[in-house]
């Protein structure tokens, strides 16, 4: 109880959205598992690449919703595969 929040804070970007943060202790329901890490990881680098592609960085997407969203160039995904897990 009450970690949720305290995941929420851990994860929030700062310096307006120039630095993120990832780690299984980031993650709101996949906390202390490989999983988790892997997800913040992956969500935390798309939000690094779209920020370096864009003027202005977009906030950071909950872990995994950038997946789901119009793709934003023809790029393949950054994991090389299509296993969602």
């Amino acid at each position: 109880p009450g970690r949720a929040t305290a995941r929420g804070i851990l994860a929030a970007p700062l310096a307006g959205g120039r630095l993120c943060f990832a780690g299984e202790a980031c993650h709101s329901s996949l906390a202390a598992t490989l999983g988790g890490a892997w997800e913040t990881g992956e969500a935390a680098a798309a939000h690094a690449i779209r920020s370096l592609r864009d003027k202005e960085p977009q906030p950071l997407t909950p872990a995994l919703a950038w997946r789901y969203a119009a793709p934003a160039t023809d790029a393949p995904p950054l994991t090389g595969t299509t296993d969602e897990r």
